[in-house]
């Protein structure tokens, strides 16, 4: 099923109802919680989200994909649209393990210690705590420069993101 060709146009416009659904729902885009890392705009849920839409687009062309493992499809993914993809990725899901391992709250800064802090950002590949605010802004920037240029190529209404009239998937070359 995921490599069968469908209507490019009525994948992009079901991707981005349901992303503005997620940001509706889910995504906060406060500026003072600088360190959310799952449900900001442009965090780890909207990057993963990112990969399986980009998957859906590019698996009937790349049929091999439904043999990979997630992060190899990932990793061509990331050379076939957005070179940074799989680094983006793999930076939101450790820092979302340390968050775990840290007993933060998610968006709470984190207070390094003498033992966690250089562990952290010595895995993080970082400098310094205003080095992580930086690339946490940055990535999420990133993220959701990607995402708007989906949500540019959608012909729908973007401002009625609530419109879920049943359509069945419209499957191309048949």
């Amino acid at each position: 099923v995921l490599t069968r060709e469908r209507n490019q146009e009525q994948l992009i416009n079901d991707s981005v109802r349901m992303l503005l659904r997620l940001r509706e729902e889910k995504t906060t885009d406060k500026s003072s919680n600088e360190f959310e890392v799952k449900l900001r705009q442009g965090g780890l849920m909207e990057t993963e989200y990112l990969v399986s839409v980009l998957f859906l687009l590019e698996s009937p062309k790349q049929h091999e994909f439904t043999d990979l493992y997630y992060d190899d499809a990932t990793e061509r993914l990331s050379k076939l649209r957005y070179p940074e993809l799989l680094r983006i990725l793999s930076f939101w899901r450790s820092l979302q393990l340390w968050t775990r391992l840290l007993g933060l709250q998610q968006g709470e800064k984190p207070e390094l210690d003498s033992v966690y802090g250089p562990r952290l950002l010595d895995d993080l590949d970082l400098a310094d705590m205003e080095e992580l605010a930086s690339v946490l802004k940055d990535h999420a920037d990133t993220v959701k420069n990607w995402l708007e240029e989906l949500i540019d190529a959608a012909t729908l209404d973007k401002n009625r993101p609530d419109d879920w009239s049943e359509t069945s998937i419209d499957w191309t070359g048949n």
